[in-house]
């Protein structure tokens, strides 16, 4: 999952996004990797459904872990920054043939991440995420 922020953290401010982006971090964690079928195994029922649908934690032949990365631009060049949970590709085919060194051109790559972005995300509070229907604001938190 790529989150795309603009300087203000923009998605932040809106409850679905919040919710998306929680469940991408609670499934990777694995927080949510249990969950329980019906007895007749046809169904699930209530948050056990949302459990269904977002436990991607490797285990019992369920799917992977989605990873979240988030992409801005950086204020003063206008260039493209990212930050990856893991490794780039060619980052990753790096790390076997020289131990360290995919992690350490993440971590040069990285830096040049706008910090100010990151301030607005930590200054974030979901209780205040606006939602088009208030009935959705209120399931969600």
């Amino acid at each position: 999952v790529v989150l795309v922020l603009d300087p203000k953290a923009t998605p932040f401010s809106r409850i679905w996004c919040c919710f998306e982006e929680g469940v991408v971090t609670l499934a990777a964690r694995g927080h949510l990797a249990s969950y329980r079928r019906s007895r007749s195994g046809d169904g699930v029922f209530g948050r056990s459904a949302l459990q269904e649908l977002v436990a991607r934690d490797g285990a019992d032949g369920r799917r992977q872990p989605l990873m979240l990365d988030i992409a801005t631009t950086h204020p003063s060049t206008g260039n493209a920054e990212m930050l990856t949970e893991g490794l780039t590709k060619r980052e990753a085919n790096i790390e076997p043939l020289l131990p360290g060194r995919g992690w350490s051109k993440k971590s040069r790559r990285e830096g040049s991440f706008p910090v100010g972005v990151v301030q607005s995300c930590l200054d974030i509070d979901v209780r205040e995420a606006s939602a088009s229907e208030e009935v959705d604001k209120t399931r969600i938190l």
